[in-house]
């Protein structure tokens, strides 16, 4: 299955647009849990919070989020605490690994162990090194990516609003993010409690699925980051449970009371929402284009333009056809390959 077709089917049956964060964090181990030191004793402790935490919010959350560092910093334990969590992860709802992956030359075995070996649905990657660390993650047509492309602690705010707030880095993240993959493969990771960072990201990518942080940080308001965050549909925002929250002995009822509020925020902004009239087309539009589907995903990668373009022979055209968008997009360029096969038979 689809990694968005899972993440839709979860949010459709549990009415929800949160997701839980599977973080063995031994300083954020609740107290009712063991404190004893001694390795094997902390883990089978995390392990009875992990699996608490599953157990307490399966029917109420869309997907679940093992931070990948968590695990690899208690060792071989850690390892073999990861495969133990992702194994009692409901088989209908998503994983999302955070691993914020980096490295260009690990990043096709690592792609493979991921999607391949561990079955993960979607992973968190940094955009730093370009399309090409993100490619071999998007040869998995049924899985996704989020790339990361804000964070909310203040010594990034030199980074990433460089070099203006106008212009900010973080917004050309996204531009260049939005032709490395279509919206069914690739989101974007945003920590931040400033719903105007939310709105320009979601104005840049209206279609894009949006993986939520750090909202929850002092001074956040939820209904004006919902109504920053959420597409013309009222979703398209994953949003976090809070690490408080995931310490609560009452962690089931505290969670349906917040997806309550949610839903309940989610409406009001609908019922705001300015409307307008129906556009129907003066065309018939029964029969379907055989290749509509790629026509449109070209049009979305920037492939196909329209406008003034002056060719090389100096006549003006009313459109540019950019082949160079097809050939860094190896699923859009097999779709065509495919259509071309189609063609000469």
């Amino acid at each position: 299955m689809k990694f968005y077709d899972k993440l839709n089917g979860a949010i459709a049956q549990n009415q929800s647009l949160l997701f839980v964060g599977l973080d063995p964090n031994p300083e954020m181990l609740p107290e009712r849990y063991s404190q004893k030191s001694d390795p094997k004793s902390m883990i089978d402790s995390l392990w009875n919070w992990l699996e608490f935490t599953i157990s307490q919010t399966s029917d109420l959350v869309c997907a679940y989020k093992p931070t990948l560092g968590f695990y690899a910093a208690l060792g071989i334990p850690g390892w073999e605490l990861l495969q133990r969590t992702l194994k009692a992860i409901p088989a209908h709802i998503p994983i999302i690994l955070d691993a914020k992956h980096s490295d260009l030359n690990t990043s096709t075995i690592f792609a493979k162990t991921v999607f391949e070996e561990w079955q993960i649905d979607a992973i968190t990657l940094s955009p730093y090194a370009g399309q090409d660390h993100v490619a071999p993650f998007l040869v998995y047509p049924d899985k996704a990516v989020f790339i990361l492309c804000t964070t909310s602690n203040p010594g990034a705010a030199i980074l990433q609003q460089y070099p203006t707030t106008e212009s900010p880095f973080y917004l050309q993240v996204v531009k260049e993010a939005k032709n490395w993959g279509t919206p069914e493969q690739l989101g974007l990771e945003v920590g931040t409690i400033q719903p105007d960072i939310l709105a320009k990201i979601r104005k840049e990518a209206p279609e894009r699925t949006i993986l939520a942080r750090s909202i929850w940080s002092e001074g956040g308001n939820l209904k004006n980051l919902l109504s920053a965050g959420l597409n013309y549909n009222g979703d398209g925002l994953l949003l976090p449970v809070s690490q408080d929250m995931l310490g609560s002995e009452n962690l089931s009822t505290q969670l349906q009371s917040l997806r309550a509020e949610i839903n309940h925020l989610r409406t009001e902004i609908s019922q705001e929402s300015s409307t307008c009239s129906v556009w129907f087309p003066d065309v018939c539009l029964l029969n379907k284009h055989p290749l509509l589907d790629l026509i449109l995903q070209l049009y979305d990668i920037g492939c196909i333009m329209f406008g003034e373009f002056v060719q090389a022979s100096g006549a003006t055209f009313p459109y540019y056809i950019d082949l160079r968008k097809i050939i860094s997009n190896p699923q859009i360029f097999h779709q065509i390959v495919i259509a071309y096969a189609e063609i000469l038979k």
